[in-house]
């Protein structure tokens, strides 16, 4: 039989439709008539149930393809609505994974009861399911977590410098964001942004740091042009990266733009990152989007270009103004002459399509410099400097980051 989502089956009386220790992969609906459950204990048969029009069965070796517990046999002519392991399992993987453990937990613990009437002890349920608890555990203190630090002001931006590489001046600084635990310390993004993009979280933590980017940035041009009102510097601009799960909001460019306007700043100020797999996976929806964003003023950079799906194809279809190289081409360039071949493609194409570069990850004077010969325009990295909280951003202000370049 071909795996199907559900099909529909006629059993005739007396026909088994399953045996016990069967692999199991449709659970059933029944439709029409009667069905019988047994299991066979110390040589007896004994029956769990009689089932009717309306009941299903078989359903638990569908959650944790396990081996059938019993048999099921038709009483009368019966006919059942199948239902497909693909189907089950497709709909756990979307639910909450609290509520799938739950369901595995639950099941596990049935089993184990029932094995009581059996010759044959059943495994432990807690050894089976220990790692899945783990890490809903963790997942579900994660998520409460950072609810409670959005709520209580944990939530905290960092600001990484973005370089102008001809004028050694600071263009711009992209948002960062850190969760200060009271307990842990300070806890990088890695730890907790997939949880926050899985439970929607990341929605408004993403306004969250929309709203107090435009407000430092707001802070940072007023102190610049305090301390050099005589150099005519061009205002700062703020990158802010936004999510895929942003991008499934419906009217996400007007939220952005009010949020943007309510904070007093200008969005050319604003460089908005997406990635390349955001892109790609919906690449008509994601063009509407961006073309929404451009109408209103905003900028769009690809964020770490070249470590995804790379295909230059899809450029021409998105109105981009900045590709930023990834830092494992720029930090191999020096000893490998294939990533400084690719680095150089890169930084010519950008040019080509009337597109600016950001150069991530410089860490050594003879990047930069080769990045400056390559025509690069921007460049991040630990050579300017590391991340900084909006004190020490604002108080690095005074000072430029690089001497000028030579004449």
């Amino acid at each position: 039989m071909s795996a199907q989502t559900t099909y529909r089956v006629t059993f005739e009386p007396g026909e088994q439709i399953f045996a016990e220790g069967d692999g199991g992969d449709y659970a059933y609906i029944i439709q029409q008539g009667h069905v019988e459950l047994s299991i066979h204990s110390n040589d007896d048969r004994v029956i769990l149930a009689t089932l009717s029009k309306g009941e299903i069965f078989g359903e638990m070796a569908l959650v944790d393809s396990k081996p059938r517990t019993a048999s099921a046999s038709a009483m009368d002519r019966v006919e059942l609505l199948g239902i497909h392991r693909d189907y089950v399992e497709q709909k756990l993987s979307q639910t909450d994974p609290l509520v799938a453990c739950f369901v595995r937990v639950i099941l596990e613990r049935y089993r184990n009861t029932l094995s009581h009437s059996l010759p044959t002890p059943a495994p432990s349920p807690h050894a089976l399911y220990l790692h899945d608890l783990d890490l809903t555990t963790h997942r579900v203190e994660v998520d409460v977590g950072l609810r409670e630090a959005l709520v209580s002001g944990y939530l905290v931006l960092f600001y990484q410098p973005i370089i102008d590489l001809n004028t050694r001046q600071l263009a711009g600084c992209e948002a960062l964001l850190r969760w200060r635990h009271p307990e842990r310390g300070l806890i990088m993004p890695a730890n907790f942004i997939e949880i926050a993009e899985d439970t929607g979280l990341i929605l408004p933590i993403g306004e969250w740091i929309l709203s107090r980017a435009c407000e430092d940035l707001i802070q940072f041009n007023h102190t610049r042009h305090h301390l050099h009102k005589d150099a005519h510097l061009p205002p700062l601009y703020m990158s802010v990266n936004l999510s895929g799960r942003q991008f499934e909001q419906p009217h996400l460019v007007d939220r952005i733009e009010e949020i943007v306007r309510s904070a007093g700043v200008s969005p050319r100020r604003i460089k908005l990152e997406v990635t390349e797999s955001l892109l790609i996976s919906n690449p008509a929806a994601a063009a509407e989007v961006l073309k929404g964003f451009k109408e209103r003023g905003f900028s769009i950079a690809i964020d770490d270009f070249g470590t995804g799906y790379s295909s230059f194809s899809y450029l021409h279809r998105y109105p981009i103004d900045t590709l930023k190289i990834d830092r494992a081409f720029v930090s191999s360039m020096l000893d490998d002459k294939r990533s400084a071949k690719i680095v150089h493609a890169l930084v010519s194409m950008a040019s080509s399509l009337d597109m600016s570069v950001i150069a991530e990850g410089i860490e050594r004077t003879e990047e930069m410099e080769l990045l400056c010969q390559y025509g690069a325009h921007y460049g991040q990295g630990f050579l300017f400097s590391r991340p900084l909280s909006y004190e020490a951003f604002s108080a690095s202000l005074h000072t430029p980051f690089l001497p000028d370049p030579p004449p």
